[in-house]
């Protein structure tokens, strides 16, 4: 797999599909990574896509798919935010995540966090499925499908909003 590391923000941006290997940034304030595709963003298999854990943010922005069902985008960053303009987002967090905005106008939202989930605004046009190995603190959820929120231990909501049928569980 191909890999890249900065001491700074790093910034890609395709027309179309983008497959990325390990990308890091040790950016410790603003935006570390900038990632925007005029099509698909999926990963190569590296066990890390996207690492960011200095401080600084991260931008997702893509026209259609963000990672795939069997395999999800996999990601080590403190914050997340993003888009997927057609298509649905895939999403694995390898740590603790906060994630301030994320949405798939037009698709189904699927993040897994191993750790701590914290969002403040998630949107799915389809069905949102969340999980967190830990404590998840959820702002505002909206789905136009099912919504499933599964927590590794508390499971705190603001609103949520679904379509279909709504389960939350925390164990």
């Amino acid at each position: 797999g191909s890999s890249m590391d900065a001491g700074g923000a790093v910034a890609l941006t395709s027309a179309g599909d983008m497959q990325l290997g390990t990308v890091q940034s040790m950016a410790a304030t603003g935006t570390a990574l900038t990632i925007q595709s005029g099509g698909a963003i999926t990963g190569n298999g590296a066990a890390v896509n996207l690492q960011a854990r200095q401080g600084g943010a991260t931008s997702l922005q893509a026209t259609n798919d963000i990672g795939s069902a069997t395999s999800p985008l996999v990601v080590d960053v403190t914050s997340l935010t993003g888009q997927s303009k057609t298509g649905s987002a895939w999403l694995h967090a390898l740590g603790d995540i906060s994630i301030p905005d994320f949405e798939t106008p037009d698709g189904n939202l699927t993040i897994a966090a191993d750790n701590a989930l914290n969002a403040n605004m998630l949107t799915a046009g389809g069905t949102g499925t969340l999980s967190s190995g830990a404590a998840m603190t959820l702002g505002t959820v909206t789905s136009a499908g099912d919504l499933l929120a599964t927590a590794g231990t508390d499971l705190t909501a603001t609103t949520l909003s679904s379509g279909g049928d709504a389960t939350l569980t925390a164990t």
